[in-house]
């Protein structure tokens, strides 16, 4: 029995950078297809295919204050369902919410659109549209 082990190369038409929400708010990514991302051609994704998520350190993320990361999925063109078990909070400490950087492996029954959404969760939180969070695909 062979094993297949993906090398998590990223390709830049699969990538895109937001700004991260102001306060209490909400920023979307911008939605990959993944159709358009199969190797294939029939409209099934492959397998060994990764979202990569990161945003760089931000002083706006006070003490206590949270951000939550959220993969969303579905077959409509502008994704809203939550994916179960894709999400990740950063919490603010000491005055600064730490750099992010997160790997989730798709699965392979997850719907054609993908984005990710990053909610500002309490108005503590400040303005961080100054600063951007990426997001890619790893094959």
């Amino acid at each position: 029995m062979s094993a297949t082990v993906g090398r998590l190369i990223p390709d830049s038409n699969f990538s895109n950078t937001t700004a991260l929400p102001s306060g209490a708010g909400t920023s979307t990514s911008a939605v990959f297809d993944l159709v358009g991302a199969t190797l294939d051609g029939n409209s099934t994704f492959p397998e060994s295919v990764t979202l990569e998520v990161t945003a760089p350190a931000d002083t706006a993320l006070v003490s206590a204050a949270t951000r939550k990361f959220t993969v969303l999925a579905d077959s409509a063109a502008t994704p809203t369902t939550a994916l179960n078990g894709y999400s990740f909070t950063n919490t603010g400490s000491s005055g600064n919410g730490a750099a992010v950087s997160l790997r989730f492996k798709l699965p392979a029954s997850v719907s054609r659109y993908v984005a990710v959404k990053v909610d500002g969760g309490t108005s503590g939180s400040g303005d961080s549209t100054a600063i951007s969070y990426t997001t890619r695909l790893l094959f």
